[in-house]
């Protein structure tokens, strides 16, 4: 990973604001001086405004999945936490310097003596000293061999910066990953009670019906009761959708970092797109570029450094070091009292003999080497565990679209079939709200079958890294804020090596949209 492109992650995600400063972040009015930005052909986004409310930004209008994402990128709170620890390792970077480069102290002092040293020699008082003495110097300390642990800490350093930046690209993917989710989420909750308005509607219907057929005796009481109770059932059903797709949008808030009193509309449904993969150039997509690997390979090296530098502790440490002065009285003549400089330099070796301590860190060290050498080993297991479940989820949730479009297909025939027959007196209410209710469910299951399948592609996006951004050939010459958040989305096959190639959608069933 090349230091332009670890700039350019760190950069993007407070840089993002740039891409969604034309959206709803206030409801009534615009700022100051604020331009109106032209809106994306999937939704009409409103304008900024100055709507901040406890420390969030309040939106409203329209957003499609692509701004969910943009505004998650931007406010999410977690994933201004993993940005923060870019400056943990610029730090460490700096202090790893600070033990191979030399260090320079200055120093200064003054002292007055109460009495001057003196002795006579042949009736001659001769004083050794100053009343008023002062000083002024300044020492420089290099350290030149240190067993290999100066090396192993600047190494060591620049690990963590890699690491540090697999983790905002891990944060990031993460942030997409639940945004994408909630999104989706919130969309099928929404269609749930369209679908749970529809059947009460219905009933509502047949019961008018089922009273008018009883003022002229075709009906019974029995008849009008059963009604009632469907129209009851259903009303409770309803609620209960409604509550769930009120819990998926304050999520989906939650997850973009806005304030819980914004008023957005969702205009991106989940899409059936049937999707063919390559297992295997699947497991070596992520093995080569999920978050978490390259975190633990890292993690391996980092550690690594972590054992040369208990092992240096058994190599002699040698220091140079260089002391200028310049003090009054003379530093060679203490009995002229007079400005005067002195300098000293020199080499100092330590070596440790016996240090029962060194072998305990050393022993402590080397085992955490080892464990992370295992965990390295769990992390490559689980990135080949979560391609082969996303897969196999996306072959079942697949078979279910296709079945549950063809059962709506059936379910909605079957409705026709039998208000037809309800009304040439050849089947009896029971049978009429068996359909209806048939039909209904076909509906929730058609729905629910389609969020099954997006969150499969989404799972399987997830599973092989694609979620988490990846350097562009020319990093050095992106803007921040061009980061393609549909790339990372949905990528075609030249951007996945043929892994992941994404089929034409079919036609939804005529009755999905009813």
């Amino acid at each position: 990973m090349t230091r332009s492109f670890r700039t350019l992650i760190l950069l993007t995600v407070p840089f993002l604001v740039l891409g969604v400063s034309g959206q709803s972040f206030g409801e009534d009015e615009l700022p100051s001086g604020g331009a109106t930005r032209q809106p994306s052909p999937q939704a009409t986004v409103a304008t900024a405004g100055d709507g901040w409310e406890n420390g969030a930004v309040r939106i409203g209008g329209e957003i499609t999945l692509e701004d969910a994402v943009k505004l998650a990128l931007t406010y999410n709170r977690n994933l201004k936490i993993a940005v923060q620890e870019r400056g943990v390792a610029e730090g460490l970077i700096t202090q790893a310097w600070g033990e191979a480069l030399p260090v320079v102290s200055l120093n200064a002092n003054y002292i007055r003596l109460d009495e001057v040293p003196s002795f006579e020699i042949a009736d001659r008082h001769i004083t050794i000293g100053s009343l008023n003495n002062y000083s002024a110097g300044v020492t420089v300390d290099q350290p030149v061999f240190r067993g290999g642990a100066v090396r192993a800490g600047l190494r060591a350093a620049e690990l963590y910066e890699a690491l540090t930046d697999e983790q905002i690209r891990g944060a990031v993917q993460e942030v997409v990953y639940l945004t994408v989710a909630a999104y989706y989420r919130a969309q099928l909750g929404r269609q749930e009670h369209e679908v749970a308005q529809s059947y009460v509607n219905q009933s509502r219907t047949q019961l008018a019906d089922v009273q008018s057929k009883k003022k002229y005796g075709v009906a019974s009481e029995f008849n009008v009761l059963r009604a009632e109770v469907d129209v009851a059932n259903s009303e409770t059903e309803m609620i209960r959708l409604a509550n769930n797709h009120d819990q998926a949008a304050a999520a989906l808030l939650r997850t973009m970092g806005v304030s819980q009193e914004s008023n957005v509309t969702l205009v991106d449904d989940p899409e059936y797109h049937p999707l063919t993969i390559d297992e295997q150039q699947a497991v070596e997509l992520a093995l080569a570029d999920r978050p978490d690997v390259l975190g633990a390979e890292l993690g391996v090296g980092l550690q690594e450094q972590a054992v040369a530098v208990a092992k240096s502790r058994y190599w002699p440490e040698l220091d140079a070091f260089f002391t200028y002065r310049n003090a009054r009285p003379d530093p060679h003549v203490a009995t002229l009292d007079e400005w005067g400089d002195a300098w000293s330099g020199g080499l100092m070796l330590r070596w440790t003999i016996f240090d029962r301590g060194r072998t305990g860190r050393l022993v402590v060290e080397r085992a955490l080497l080892e464990q992370q050498r295992i965990g390295l080993s769990e992390v490559r297991q689980m990135a080949r565990f979560d391609v082969r479940s996303a897969h196999l989820n996306l072959i079942n949730a697949d078979r279910a679209v296709k079945s549950q479009g063809r059962n709506l297909e059936r379910a909605t025939e079957g409705q026709r079939l039998a208000n037809v027959s309800f009304r040439e007196g050849t089947i009896d209410q029971v049978s009429l709200l068996d359909a209806t209710t048939a039909l209904a469910e076909a509906g929730l299951l058609y729905y629910r079958s389609i969020f099954a399948h997006a969150m499969s592609r989404l799972e399987l996006r997830r599973a092989t890294g694609l979620l988490a951004p990846t350097a562009p050939p020319d990093a050095g010459s992106v803007e921040p804020a061009q980061l393609d958040v549909q790339d990372l989305l949905e990528a075609g096959p030249e951007q996945t090596g043929s892994a992941l190639v994404s089929e034409p959608p079919p036609n939804p069933p005529p009755a999905a949209k009813e």
